[in-house]
C-alpha cells in the first residue's frame, strides 16, 4: 500500500453520528487525522505521538455503569485535548466535575461567551451552534474555568488550567455551526498543527490505492447505480486498471425511476467502462412479499442484492473481485463506525466469502466525491446529480411493497421532479415517496388512494440537513399536477430537518 506518514491529529471516536464528519472538517482546513475507538486509540498511541487530540461526542452517557472512558495515553501524551459533547463530559469526570442530565439540547441554540479563551479567538460574543445532547457539566472540576453559556446560563464550554484542555457541550463539525470551523482552527493553532491534506492529490492516491489493491490478473465487478458514488469510482477504477479488466453491473428490481436505465448507460459510458444489467425484480418482490417495517425491508434486500452481484460477476469468468462506492456516511448509519444502526445500507457489512471487496470511498462524503467527479471530467449529470438510495423506490414506498405501489411511485417521481427542480441549485436531495393510502374526494366520490411524499433537504455531507419549505407557487403546482395522477388524492410535504429525520423516510 501507498506509503502515508502518520496524522499529526488523533479522534478517539466515542460512538458519535458526528465523528466522521470531524476528520471532514480538518480535511477541508487542510489536516489529516486518526479516528480511532477508545481501545485502538490506546494501542496507537503507544507507536505515535500525535499534535492534537480531538475527543468526539457519543450517544452514551459519561454516568453510565459501561460508559467508554478516555483512554490512558491521551493523558500520556501531554497534548492539548478538545472535547466535544460526551468528550467534554469525559474530560470534566474524569479530572472530577460533576455531570447530570440536566439542560439538555437538541438543534440550533445560541451561546453567550463569558471568558476570554485562544478557542474562541476572533469570534464575537454570541454564537450559534448546533447542539445534541442529554448531559451536561453541571460542576467544572477544580481549576477549571467556564468559557461559554447556552442562553439557559448551561455550560457551553470550558477550560482547564494551562490553555491545554478544552471543552464544548455543542458539535462545531456540523455546518450549523456557524462559526464551528473557526474553533477547530483556533484549537489546531493551539497545538501548532501544520497542514499535511491536499485534496488535489485525492484522485492519484485512490487511483495508486486501487491499482495496489487488485492483483494484476484480477478484473473488477461494479456494482453501478449511475449515482455520482459509484460512477466515480468506475472512472478511478477504469484509470487504475484500464477499461478491459472492470465491467458495471446495475441489478433492476423494479426500483428504478423512470427514464433511469438509460442515464445509467450515459454515465458509466462517459466513466469509460463496459455495463450489464440484471433483472432481479421477481427475486426481490418474493422477499419483500409481508414486510412492512423498513429496516426489515433493507435487511430482506441486502442479501438477494448480493447474490446477483456475485452471480452477475461469475458469469463474466474466473479472477473477479467486488468494488463498491460506499461512502463515510453508510458505514455510520449502518454502525459499522461504532455508533447506533441508523439504518442498513444495502452495501455494507457483505461477506463475500472468497471474492475479495474494496470500498475505495469508503472515507469520503459526498461533497469530496462530487469534487472527484469533477477531477475526473464526468458530466455534470454525474456531479450534481441528487442521491438516489440502493434499494430505490422499494424503501421510499410506505407499508408492503408491491409491483403496482413501485409503477405508481414511478409516475408520481416523474411528475413531481421536474416541479421540484425549479426551487434552484441549492436542494442537495428531493425525496419523492409513497404514502398510507387515505380517504379522499375525486368527482364528487369517495376516494381511498395514496398520499404522495414529497421531502426536500439542504446540505453538504448528509450527517446533518435542513429541510425545505417550498414557495407557495412550488406547493400549488405541485398538489395541482399530482392529485391528477390516478391513485393520489393528497400530497405531504415534509420540511424536518435532519436530525431529528434521516433524509430519507426509511
Amino acid at each position: 500500500m501507498t506509503s502515508i506518514t502518520s496524522p499529526s491529529i488523533l479522534i478517539v471516536d466515542f460512538g458519535s453520528q458526528y465523528s466522521q464528519i470531524i476528520t471532514r472538517s480538518l480535511r477541508e482546513m487542510g489536516y489529516r487525522s486518526a479516528l480511532l475507538s477508545p481501545a485502538k486509540a490506546q494501542q496507537w498511541l503507544e507507536d505515535y505521538t500525535p499534535k492534537a487530540i480531538i475527543l468526539s461526542g457519543g450517544n452514551k452517557s459519561v454516568n453510565n455503569q459501561n460508559a467508554p472512558q478516555i483512554p490512558q495515553g491521551v493523558f500520556d501524551a501531554g497534548v492539548p485535548i478538545l472535547g466535544i459533547c460526551y468528550g467534554m463530559q469525559a474530560l470534566a469526570k474524569h479530572f472530577g466535575g460533576q455531570v447530570s442530565n440536566q439542560s439538555p439540547g437538541f438543534g440550533t441554540e445560541q451561546i453567550s461567551l463569558v471568558s476570554l479563551s485562544p478557542l474562541f479567538d476572533g469570534l464575537s460574543d454570541t454564537q450559534d451552534v448546533w447542539a445534541s445532547h442529554g448531559d451536561t457539566v453541571s460542576k467544572l472540576p477544580k481549576g477549571w474555568k467556564k468559557i461559554a453559556t447556552d442562553k439557559t446560563g448551561a455550560l457551553a464550554a470550558m477550560q482547564g488550567p494551562e490553555e491545554k484542555f478544552f471543552g464544548v457541550q455543542f458539535h462545531p463539525e456540523v455546518t450549523q455551526s456557524t462559526k464551528g470551523q473557526q474553533i477547530l482552527e483556533n484549537f489546531l493553532f493551539i497545538c501548532d498543527c501544520k497542514q499535511d491534506w491536499d485534496a488535489f492529490n485525492m484522485k492519484t492516491t485512490l487511483i495508486q490505492q486501487i491499482a495496489e489493491q487488485v492483483g494484476p490478473h484480477e478484473k473488477v465487478g461494479l456494482g453501478a447505480s449511475g449515482g455520482v458514488d459509484s460512477t466515480v469510482l468506475a472512472a478511478l477504477c477504469r484509470e487504475a486498471l484500464g477499461p478491459d479488466r472492470v465491467f458495471g453491473i446495475c441489478l433492476d428490481a423494479n426500483n428504478l425511476r423512470h427514464g433511469e436505465r438509460d442515464l445509467i448507460s450515459k454515465h458509466l459510458h462517459a466513466a469509460g467502462i463496459s455495463l450489464q444489467f440484471v433483472d432481479i425484480s421477481q427475486e426481490v418482490l418474493t422477499v419483500l412479499a409481508g414486510i412492512t417495517d423498513p429496516e426489515d425491508k433493507r435487511k430482506a434486500f441486502q442479501p438477494v442484492y448480493k447474490k446477483a452481484l456475485v452471480d452477475a460477476m461469475q458469469s463474466l469468468g474466473d479472477g473477479f473481485i467486488v468494488a463498491q462506492g460506499t461512502l463515510a456516511t453508510d458505514l455510520i448509519e449502518s454502525g459499522k463506525t461504532g455508533g447506533e444502526v441508523i439504518k442498513t445500507h444495502h452495501n455494507t457489512g457483505l461477506d463475500f466469502g472468497d471474492t475479495q471487496q474494496i470500498e475505495p470511498l469508503s472515507g469520503l462524503f459526498k461533497y469530496e466525491v462530487r469534487e472527484l467527479a469533477r477531477s475526473l471530467n464526468l458530466p455534470d449529470s454525474v456531479t450534481n446529480r441528487s442521491p438516489f438510495p440502493g434499494p430505490g423506490l422499494l424503501i421510499r414506498i410506505l407499508g408492503e411493497v408491491t409491483c403496482d405501489k413501485l409503477n405508481l411511485l414511478r409516475e408520481v417521481d416523474r411528475v413531481a421532479m421536474p416541479i421540484l427542480e425549479k426551487t434552484g441549485e441549492n436542494v442537495a436531495q428531493f425525496v419523492v415517496g409513497l404514502g398510507p393510502q387515505t380517504v379522499g374526494i375525486k368527482g364528487d366520490a369517495r376516494d381511498y388512494t395514496h398520499a404522495a411524499l414529497i421531502r426536500g433537504v439542504i446540505t453538504t455531507d448528509f450527517m446533518t440537513a435542513k429541510g425545505v419549505y417550498f414557495e407557495q407557487t412550488i406547493v400549488e403546482e405541485l398538489k395541482s399536477a399530482l392529485t391528477q395522477i390516478p391513485g393520489i388524492n393528497r400530497v405531504w410535504i415534509d420540511p424536518t430537518d435532519k436530525p431529528s429525520a434521516t433524509t430519507e423516510w426509511q
